[in-house]
């Protein structure tokens, strides 16, 4: 199974998605979005710099993801 993810940061926000791709023919791939996380940035100003250290929210979820592949639960897309 592979899993992509993908983080985004702002002044505002930040967010986090996992997808994952299925091949269905030679040249033709179907994605799902697997799951999400988004959080609201501190009211506090805080450095562009350091809000995208904050993305560590997508190794978090990938954890999440990989624990829970890790218990064989049979998937139905």
């Amino acid at each position: 199974m592979e899993v992509q993810g993908f983080c985004d940061t702002s002044q505002r926000a930040f967010e986090a998605c996992i997808y994952l791709p299925i091949k269905l023919d030679f040249n033709d791939y179907y994605s799902e979005l697997l799951c999400s996380k988004s959080r609201i940035a501190p009211l506090k100003t805080v450095s562009l710099p350091r809000l995208k250290l904050s993305v560590a929210l997508l190794a978090r979820l990938i954890n999440k993801v990989r624990e829970w592949n890790s218990r064989n639960i049979p998937t139905y897309l």
